[in-house]
């Protein structure tokens, strides 16, 4: 699996701040972004291809050996990280591993940038609220 371009420059426009936070909680475990797509823009400007979904998701490479703990704690983790209400019920977590090869993924479908509630005005002077496991 290939890490995701660090300055994010290619990432689709809807999954951008998702894809950081992401890799924000990520770095708490020392995991790294593979894939991410908003399920739209691809379509929309006819760039898409038969491995293009139609839904928005983010590919997080992940260690096997933590995989189920890091799935319940990244739950947990967008339970408490300021996402609209109705978005927890179409966000979906994930987690696969391909024993032949040793790969395990975790996976975020259904959460793309617009679920996000705003970051309250007392916060620190970064766009981003931090999130991460406790």
């Amino acid at each position: 699996m290939r890490k995701q371009d660090s300055d994010g420059s290619a990432l689709d426009p809807g999954i951008a701040k998702t894809v950081r936070r992401l890799r924000e909680w990520g770095s708490s475990w020392n995991y790294e972004t593979t894939d991410s797509g908003d399920g739209r823009s691809k379509f929309e400007a006819g760039t898409a291809d038969e491995t293009t979904l139609r839904e928005p998701h983010v590919f997080i490479h992940a260690d096997a050996k933590y995989m189920v703990d890091a799935a319940n704690d990244l739950l947990a983790t967008l339970r408490d990280g300021r996402l609209i209400d109705s978005a927890l019920k179409r966000v979906r977590v994930e987690a696969t591993y391909w024993p032949a090869d040793g790969t395990a993924m975790l996976q975020v479908f259904g959460l793309d940038d617009s679920m996000w509630l705003p970051r309250p005005t007392t916060a620190p002077a970064s766009d981003e609220p931090p999130i991460g496991r406790t």
